[in-house]
């Protein structure tokens, strides 16, 4: 009779099922019993797969330790031009200098540093320089260090940038919305800073004007020597220096505004302020010659504080041509309905006197003149002027008649 036996138990007892039991309560397949090395069925199961290796015992504080040494670590590269090593007992700055630069570029400076100058900053001009010096010296011997100098510069987007200069971009963004100004990024700090002052020139530069061809330009106050500018032999702008203004005026929204109040805002184009001494200087650039002799005239008139002090002195001191003669010629990219204009208004000054500036605007720093007066030869005379009487010859000259 058949006993209830526990479920997933085989019901069979017989004897040569006892070996199988014995397996199948210790978690081995039947079919291992039997020699076989794989399930009758096509798919071995998943419970039939090898009992994973055992874990290997953690390795030693040495062991670690020296496979750290082996191991190459991982550095973050940082992008610089100054690598920090240490001095060289009895070797020069200057030899060390000359001996990177053989290796590796150009350098800038070397400086020591540390409480005990037992290092040295080697500042590159290229950071591919200072690249090449650390992967050469090896990261054990040298570091990088801050980064010494700009290497970007802005770029407007009409700007020319040479062709040759393209492979010494390290990187280049659009600012502008409309791609109307760059950011670039050198690798040498000398190409980021000649862009930069190439920049500064061109916002510094007057607009250009020339007068059509035929037009004589009108006579000028006094005679000055032509100033030739380092563009292309040419001066950009009508140039006026103003001499001899007191300290208090010497800042741009003062300067400003007595050249507006003057009428001459129209044709301003830009004005620098100097004070090599106890009085102020100022050049200021006009798109044309009437304005510029207009504010000669302004300024000669022009007297800031107690009567009898100094007054300004204002010359013209350039003039849009070269010292050759070479005629006038309108630019290709230049605006030919405003040059144009200012050519009529220029006319307009030759054929009709310019109104002094108090007309114009009714405000003006334009002061009279102090003109001395002599004393009369006779003081009785004109003390009694002034008292209503007569002088005693006067009567005499009365009575005779």
């Amino acid at each position: 009779q058949a006993r209830a036996t526990p479920r997933g138990e085989p019901r069979s007892r017989s004897p040569h099922m006892a070996p199988l039991r014995r397996r199948w309560k210790a978690g081995q397949p039947a079919w291992e019993a039997e020699g076989a090395s794989s399930p009758p069925s096509a798919a071995k199961p998943p419970s039939a797969s090898k009992p994973p290796p055992a874990a290997r015992p953690a390795a030693s504080a040495r062991q670690t330790r020296a496979a750290r040494r082996v191991q190459p670590q991982e550095q973050t590269l940082t992008i610089t031009n100054t690598v920090r090593m240490p001095a060289t007992e009895g070797v020069g700055l200057a030899a060390m200098q000359s001996t990177l630069e053989e290796r590796f570029g150009d350098v800038a400076v070397v400086e020591r540093v540390g409480d005990k100058e037992e290092k040295v900053e080697v500042v590159f001009f290229d950071v591919r320089a200072a690249a090449r010096a650390i992967s050469c010296l090896g990261a054990t011997y040298c570091a990088p260090a801050e980064q010494r100098g700009s290497r970007t510069a802005d770029l407007d987007g009409c700007a020319p940038f040479g062709a040759e200069d393209v492979e010494k971009l390290a990187g280049a963004r659009s600012v502008g919305a409309d791609d109307s100004s760059f950011a670039l990024e050198f690798f040498d700090v000398r190409d980021a800073a000649r862009y930069r002052d190439e920049a500064v020139s061109l916002d510094t530069q007057a607009p250009l004007w020339r007068p059509p061809p035929g037009l004589p330009p009108p006579p000028a106050l006094e005679e000055a020597e032509d100033v030739v500018s380092d563009t292309n032999g040419v001066s950009l702008a009508f140039q006026v220096r103003i001499e001899g203004l007191p300290k208090d005026l010497m800042s741009e929204p003062v300067i400003e505004a007595v050249l507006e109040q003057a009428g001459l805002d129209f044709a301003l184009v830009g004005f620098t302020l100097e004070m090599p001494d106890t009085r102020g200087e100022v050049l200021a650039s006009f798109s044309c010659e009437p304005a510029a002799q207009q504010c000669v005239l302004h300024f000669q008139g022009c007297q800031w504080g107690s009567k009898g002090g100094r007054r300004p002195s204002a010359t013209l001191v350039a003039r849009p041509l070269t010292e050759d003669g070479v005629a006038w010629h309108f630019d290709g990219q230049a605006d030919v309905q405003f040059l144009a204009q200012e050519a009529l208004e220029a006319i307009a000054f030759q054929s009709v006197p310019w109104p002094p500036a108090s007309e114009r605007t009714g405000l003006s720093a334009q002061a009279a003149p102090f003109e001395p007066r002599r004393a009369d030869a006779d003081p009785a005379a004109d003390l009694a002027a002034d008292a209503g009487g007569a002088s005693p010859a006067t009567e005499g000259q009365c009575g005779s008649k």
